[in-house]
């Protein structure tokens, strides 16, 4: 018997050493989940703050988007304005002169009137800025011949004018 319980011993030793570590492990891993669902639990917060972080800035990222497409609208519609105003700085102005009044039975004719400035500069006269630039005039009259007696009245050819007329503009 002596034998055997020799033979068992080292065996016993040996279970009860792995029970040992066995118990240890379990306890170990035990305290680690133990451990680790308080890590997850004083995380949670965290992670909720950074989800709602994480929303505002993909909110504010979109708004930026969209702040830069309204801004690249705004830059291209102010570089089509100016040019725009680069072609109308070029364009040289043109004066309207409107005769008479609309009303009932009455058309507009549209024409010309220009100054003959070099005349005027050869009698010793001031010539306005004016006739240096064209000068269109609509006629509101019954018919033709009242739009040209309109037109002589106010610009009369003694005074150095010199007036054509087209057809009439519109019906009123």
């Amino acid at each position: 018997m002596g034998e055997s319980f020799g033979a068992l011993f080292p065996i016993a030793v040996a279970v009860g050493v792995l029970a040992q570590v066995a118990l240890c492990g379990v306890r170990r891993g035990w305290e680690s989940v133990v451990g680790l669902d308080r890590l997850r639990r004083a995380l949670a917060p965290l992670r909720n703050r950074w989800s709602v972080e994480n929303e505002a800035f993909l909110e504010t990222r979109r708004q930026v988007e969209e702040a830069e497409k309204r801004l690249a609208a705004a830059e291209a519609r102010l570089r089509q304005v100016q040019r725009e105003t680069t072609t109308l700085e070029r364009t040289p102005p043109s004066f309207v002169h409107t005769l008479s009044e609309p009303g009932p039975r009455v058309r507009s004719f549209r024409g010309e009137v220009m100054f003959d400035r070099n005349g005027a500069h050869a009698a010793g006269r001031t010539v306005s800025p004016v006739w240096h630039r064209n000068n269109r005039m609509i006629v509101h009259a019954s018919d033709l011949e009242a739009a040209r007696r309109e037109a002589d009245r106010v610009f009369p050819e003694k005074g150095g004018f010199m007036k054509m007329f087209g057809t009439a503009a519109s019906a009123r």
